[in-house]
């Protein structure tokens, strides 16, 4: 049943519905919230009550109408596309079921339990002439063209090194759906390694790597989820990149990308320090001086003004596609295709660490 129904005319916005009342979906409407071309006019939770609350706390009375149900959701006639922060073990159904209403979907990462589901998912978007988009907020902060232009200065790329931690709590241990198995049972690779995934993919110019193999001690709770892996990604022609990711320490989320003319850091590549402003640094090689007591380099500092916050500019991206779907092109398929990848690495590397961190071959 639905509650509060406010009355929207056609106001030329991206109409959006959220499907699931999760903590993160409330972050992102604040940043829809300050755009123009997209509006929030439902939303659903397995509890017609927590919907209702997520409307109030999110400042959404205006436009949106409370669910009890994310069926109801997706067969509103308003909605032209979901934001879907459910557990990833409940995206098959969901996509399927928005597909069939003929809903757009920006999905939540990881996309899918499975390889096979990652590949189901974008099928069926294809097929329904949906378009596709996982929630990796930075990939749409103006940063990473900053990235990319400054890589050919950095001379055949050779490594990238990553990390991504943060420390959880007795509540977050015990109950959130990243520690339970058939909800977000990657644990903290599907969850932040994800993100170091990512960033490598982007910055080796979304080549696909040929296998990877899991650090030894990965720690999983008791439901065998993982709380902390590591893991090293191998490129055909030699480059590697390598991952930390964990929820049991302070804090960390940087980066290094390293070539045979430079390299370049970033501290904050997934959430940056400032919504207004992101950072990045580029240096040439190193060479050492008076024999090994000093190095001489050269280090630049790049800065990028933001104008929007990143989670509203992936929106804003988002409708743009939108847009164009329903002007006649077809869904962007890069979207789709670096979720899939993304997610099959993610498996791959899962499958590492539960099998004594053996080398798993990657068919992407």
């Amino acid at each position: 049943m639905a509650a509060g129904a406010p009355s929207t005319a056609d106001s030329g916005k991206l109409r959006f519905g959220i499907v699931g009342a999760a903590a993160i979906a409330k972050k992102n409407v604040r940043g829809m919230k300050k755009l123009d071309c997209v509006e929030v006019v439902a939303v659903g939770s397995r509890s017609l009550d927590k919907a209702a609350a997520f409307i109030e706390e999110t400042g959404l009375k205006a436009t949106a109408m409370a669910f009890g149900s994310y069926e109801e959701v997706i067969a509103d006639p308003r909605v032209q596309a979901v934001y879907m922060p459910l557990p990833a073990g409940l995206h098959v159904e969901w996509v399927k079921r928005a597909c069939d209403h003929g809903k757009h979907v920006l999905l939540e990462k990881p996309i899918a339990l499975t390889p096979e589901g990652a590949d189901e998912i974008a099928a069926m978007c294809q097929a329904a002439n949906v378009q596709l988009m996982d929630g990796t907020m930075f990939m749409h902060n103006p940063r990473v063209k900053e990235f990319e232009s400054h890589l050919p200065s950095l001379g055949e790329l050779k490594n990238f090194t990553s990390t991504f931690c943060w420390m959880g709590d007795d509540d977050f241990f015990q109950n959130d759906v990243r520690t339970q198995k058939g909800l977000d049972e990657h644990g903290c690779l599907g969850d932040i390694g994800w993100y170091c995934i990512r960033a490598m993919l982007m910055l080796f110019g979304w080549e696909k790597p040929v296998c990877v193999q899991a650090h030894a001690g990965p720690k999983f709770n008791k439901s065998g989820v993982l709380m902390h892996v590591g893991a090293t990604i191998v490129y055909k022609d030699g480059k590697t990149g390598s991952l930390d990711c964990g929820f049991d320490h302070a804090t960390t989320e940087a980066f290094q990308v390293a070539g045979t003319k430079g390299i370049m850091h970033c501290n904050d590549f997934c959430i940056p320090a400032r919504e207004d402003r992101s950072t990045f640094t580029t240096s040439d090689a190193q060479f050492l001086t008076d024999l090994d007591t000093r190095m001489s380099q050269q280090t630049e500092s790049h800065e990028v003004h933001l104008k929007l916050p990143q989670e509203a500019m992936m929106f804003k991206a988002f409708t743009e596609l939108v847009r164009k779907v329903q002007a006649g092109e077809a869904p962007e398929q890069h979207w789709a295709n670096i979720s899939v990848m993304t997610q099959k690495i993610v498996c791959a590397i899962q499958l590492s660490a539960e099998n004594d961190c053996q080398n798993v071959q990657l068919n992407l």
